[in-house]
């Protein structure tokens, strides 16, 4: 749920909206995304607040399997992520908390709020992965950063 306070620009402009859309599409797309369930809006003079409501999925974010030690699939993951850039889309929040590993094989991305769409790769695809290493940084002191990075790069390039 996205629950803050913004600028009102207009219904179609609002972060709900905008991540409802992309969600749609990207489903559309066969992208591994939450299904949108409730794009809410409640406007106060120039303000407003707002919800996105979607399915559950089924299964931890990759922090919390980190946290656990659990073994984690590296290189679908990083196939994954791999599509996204593919299809132009730009996650610019991409971290341990927003990869959710439904089971060995089937990974998802979720919190499309900031996220943008691009005609071509370039240079946000680096952003994106520099974005997620220092998150993996941060959460797998000790776990051996550089080992399952390649791997997670391994499964990026052949993606």
């Amino acid at each position: 749920m996205i629950r803050d306070r913004y600028l009102w620009l207009g219904f179609k402009r609002t972060r709900p909206w905008r991540e409802f859309v992309l969600l749609e599409k990207m489903k559309r797309n066969g992208l591994p995304v939450p299904t949108p369930a409730l794009a809410c809006v409640d406007r106060t003079h120039c303000s407003y607040t707002a919800d996105l409501v979607t399915i559950r999925l089924p299964g931890p974010s990759l922090a919390q399997c980190m946290d656990a030690h659990v073994a984690i699939d590296w290189p679908a993951i990083g196939r994954t992520i791999r599509r996204f850039h593919d299809q132009g889309i730009d996650h610019r929040d991409l971290n341990s908390h927003n990869i959710v590993l439904a089971n060995e094989k089937e990974v998802y991305l979720l919190d499309f709020d900031r996220a943008r769409e691009h005609r071509a790769r370039g240079i946000w695809t680096q952003r994106n992965l520099s974005r997620l290493k220092r998150s993996l940084s941060k959460r797998g002191k000790g776990l051996g950063l550089e080992c399952f990075w390649g791997r997670f790069m391994e499964g990026y390039r052949s993606g």
